[in-house]
Order: C-alpha cells, then structure tokens, then sequence
C-alpha cells in the first residue's frame, strides 16, 4: 500500500467478504456479517485503503443481494430476491462516511467487544458510529462532544446475530422489497448533550449512527 500511494496509485482490496467461495450459510448471510463488515471497512479506512470491492457473485451466501431473473425473448428482467444484511452494513458505512467524510480520532474505553469511530464530512457534520459486536454485553454508552447539544440515532438492529431476516435501519427494511427501496417509516431518535456529553443505550449486537447538530 505504502508502494503503491508513493506513486500516486489507489491502493484497493478486492474480493473482500467473509468466506472464501460461496460462503457459509447462517454466517456470511446472517446479522452479524452486517456488523463485521462495517467495523473492517473502518479498520481498511484506517490503514490508508482507498477502496474495497466486495466480492457478491450470483446466489452464494455472501452476496449482499440475490435477484430473480425472468426471461422472455431472449430479454433478461431482474428483481431483488432478497438483501442479506450485509446490505444493510454497506448502507450503514455509506451513511457513516459520505460526503467526503473523514476519521476524527476516538478514545474507546470498555472492556465490552464494542467499536466506535467518528467522521466529519465536507460540511463539517460529525458522526460517530458505535458497533457493539458484544454477545453479552449491553447498557448505556456514554460519549463526548465538545460543541454540540443534540444528536439523531439511526440503528441498525435486527431479532439476533443469527438472523437472516428481520433487520432494520432506521426504522427501515428491505424485508419484500423488490426494487432496493427501504420499506417502512424512517425511525431514528433524539438525544441531548449536556456540556457534549450524551448516553445512549446500546443493545447486544446492534450498531448505532449518531449523527451531531450544534
């Protein structure tokens, strides 16, 4: 990587998933790929990777997505079968790093398998997207930001680490969509500072985006 950026040359991960091949069934397309695969792509951004390419060849159990294909008179119709949730960890990521966002530096103090990483983005909007890998642990997260009185959260929750189906974000789900839309009313919540600190509960293997407002 180090080569490649002292000659001007993105450096990107290719292939990337889980599981090499088609994967592994209630693991590559389960809940808990969605949240490894926001806190990797972090952890590539940290590095200095510029990009990755995720691997989701047609039907295997990595795929983000599975279409239905019809075809009549040689012309192929696709529609979307299903979005595994790992979808709705690419979408969280995306929503988390837009904009030209950058890493602000964090401090994370917790004996909990629980990740946290901040970005400001080219308007200077603050986020902080909080991973809690945590089969066990749950509770009340408490963080600081200097400047601000209130933040919207948009979780990422789903039945269990083990579900294939059933995960929202925002409120939101892919759960009979057949075209990639969100399905349902956006569901996110409001939560005050005091003096830039805030607390937010966090359930077992859940994510949260909080997004700051002064």
């Amino acid at each position: 990587m180090a080569a490649a950026h002292e000659r001007h040359i993105p450096f990107r991960i290719t292939e990337l998933n889980s599981y090499y091949g088609a994967g592994v069934h209630g693991q590559s397309d389960a809940f808990s790929a969605a949240l490894w695969s926001i806190d990797t792509m972090f952890e590539y951004v940290k590095a200095g990777v510029d990009g990755v390419n995720w691997e989701a060849e047609g039907g295997n159990f990595c795929s983000p997505f599975i279409f239905n294909r019809s075809t009549v008179d040689g012309m192929n119709t696709f529609t979307l079968k299903t979005a595994t949730p790992l979808y709705f960890g690419l979408l969280f990521f995306q929503a988390a790093t837009g904009r030209a966002a950058k890493l602000l530096p964090v401090d994370v103090d917790t004996h909990a398998n629980l990740k946290a990483w901040a970005t400001v983005d080219e308007a200077g909007r603050t986020r902080l997207a909080i991973i809690n890998k945590d089969l066990k642990a749950q509770g009340s997260v408490t963080f600081q930001m200097p400047g601000h009185r209130q933040a919207t959260v948009a979780r990422l929750l789903a039945p269990s680490y083990t579900s294939l189906t059933g995960v929202t974000l925002g409120g939101q789900s892919l759960d009979g969509s057949e075209d990639g839309k969100l399905l349902g009313a956006e569901k996110t919540e409001t939560i005050r500072g005091n003096n830039g600190q805030f607390e937010l509960s966090m359930p077992v293997t859940s994510a949260a985006l909080v997004t700051f407002s002064k």
